[in-house]
């Protein structure tokens, strides 16, 4: 067993589409994403001895100042073999500490110091293979009548890619709810990506909510969201989430 960098797409998605449960943290794309905002990025694979591609990960190097610099791998399963092999490679290339979030808990880990999660600690799964009267059935009941009032007042969503809208939205709402954001241009970057979906509330033609998404291996996943600080009684966000749920329907997530 080795492991090697990665330089050719279709070894890595070949790889990762077998997987079956690979997030879009891990995608090929996600790395060109995060390439483009000026981060290194570090795509690796581990080979057996018939030079056989098995399994793949990638990591964002951050660098810490004065020369440091350690090697970020968010939301990949890997096991003790080959994490020992991970760690070689991190001294060879100078890399002071390796930082993994694993999808599963693995036990080998737990002897390692813990920090913070730089991704969400906890997500929900929505099953979308359910017909949407189901589940509008299984939500909250004021859920679906703040949909059908968000309807009623004449909220309507559009899906279109326009930066400019989603940070208008998103400055609104970093300065309301007190929280750091990154800034402009990572949004234009990150809307630029095929895998990247937008859908904006407008009401009396103005926007007042916008959701981004991320479409990956068959799983559409919110990540960004934004709303204005007017119009609030309209419950634009709740026909947002739901139009949300209706596109990834659409497109087989």
């Amino acid at each position: 067993m080795k492991l090697e960098e990665i330089t050719t797409q279709s070894d890595w998605e070949k790889t990762v589409g077998a997987s079956g449960s690979a997030e879009f943290l891990q995608s090929w794309h996600w790395g060109e994403f995060q390439a483009s905002t000026g981060k290194k990025v570090v795509q690796l694979g581990i080979y057996i001895e018939s030079d056989a591609l098995v399994s793949v990960f990638q990591g964002f190097v951050h660098q810490l100042g004065f020369g440091f610099k350690y090697l970020y791998i968010p939301r990949a399963d890997i096991s003790d073999d080959v994490f020992s092999l991970l760690k070689e490679y991190a001294k060879k290339n100078a890399y002071i500490f390796i930082r993994v979030e694993p999808v599963l808990k693995n036990d080998f880990m737990a002897k390692f110091q813990k920090t913070k999660n730089r991704q969400p600690k906890n997500t929900l799964i929505l099953n979308l293979q359910k017909d949407e009267s189901a589940l509008l059935d299984e939500m909250h009941q004021k859920t679906r009548y703040n949909i059908r009032l968000a309807e009623k007042k004449g909220v309507e969503i559009r899906e279109g890619k326009d930066a400019n809208v989603f940070w208008e939205l998103n400055s609104q709402t970093t300065a309301r709810d007190t929280f750091k954001s990154h800034n402009k241009s990572y949004y234009e970057k990150m809307l630029q990506s095929t895998m990247c979906h937008q859908l904006t509330a407008y009401y009396e033609n103005k926007p007042i909510a916008c959701n981004l998404y991320i479409s990956f291996n068959g799983v559409c996943t919110y990540l960004h969201g934004a709303s204005a600080n007017e119009y609030r009684n309209v419950m634009a966000p709740y026909l947002l989430q739901w139009t949300g749920i209706q596109f990834a329907k659409k497109f087989g997530c």
